[in-house]
């Protein structure tokens, strides 16, 4: 079984089955989120402020 995926070509693509309750004592876990925080970063400043969600999809349910 396949426990995680890594994509090369794009900034950041990883598949993983995370348990996020445990960012407080697992220090691996914490590495995965800092790297989703810095990579999220590197693309905000690469392409300015994203935009609203309701902006791109509408309101209109």
């Amino acid at each position: 079984m396949i426990q995680a995926v890594e994509r090369v070509r794009d900034p950041f693509a990883l598949g993983v089955q995370w348990h996020p309750e445990h960012l407080f004592y697992a220090k691996r876990q914490r590495r995965l989120f800092r790297a989703l925080v810095a990579a999220a970063g590197a693309r905000r400043e690469q392409e300015g402020q994203l935009e609203r969600v309701d902006d791109v999809i509408g309101t209109d349910a």
